[in-house]
């Protein structure tokens, strides 16, 4: 089954350093990337935890879009997600568009991180699904797939 990529992100934030702190490094360090700061600020002050944006704007063959970054969990303070990437001048992006905007963006700060001086992690799953990955119990997976496999009345 084929799903929009999830990406999320571990960062070691020392020594007062935020997100957009981070993100402004990338952009600044990253060909095709760049870090509107105000729309930053915007998505941050709406949202509960930090968050920020990127702009995916001169990556090869790929559409100019927002990549949506923000922390979920208000326990887990080092921990974000990209929560959508939103298309800058089109009015939708295709899956395989928002799946490869996603994974350029995830191999690109991958690369950061491992080159630079901040450490963290960058996770993707997807865009390809499998039933391991919906249902993460065995023997629940196990005991769904022999329910599939019975004859209905």
């Amino acid at each position: 089954m084929k799903t929009h990529v999830e990406i999320r992100i571990r960062l070691n934030l020392n020594n007062g350093r935020t997100l957009h702190d981070i993100l402004c490094q990338f952009a600044r360090k990253t060909k095709g990337w760049q870090f509107p700061l105000k729309n930053s600020a915007d998505y941050q002050k709406n949202n509960e935890g930090q968050a920020g944006f990127v702009v995916c704007d001169a990556v090869e063959d790929l559409e100019q879009a927002f990549v949506a970054i923000a922390n979920s969990d208000p326990d887990a303070s080092r921990r974000f997600e990209v929560t959508n990437i939103i298309p800058a001048q089109c009015g939708r992006l295709t899956m395989d568009q928002y799946n490869s905007i996603g994974m350029a963006f995830a191999l690109s700060f991958r690369r950061f991180l491992r080159q630079g001086d901040c450490c963290g992690t960058v996770e993707v799953r997807g865009p390809e699904k499998g039933l391991s990955d919906i249902i993460k119990g065995s023997k629940c997976r196990s005991l769904f797939e022999t329910w599939l496999h019975t004859p209905t009345p």
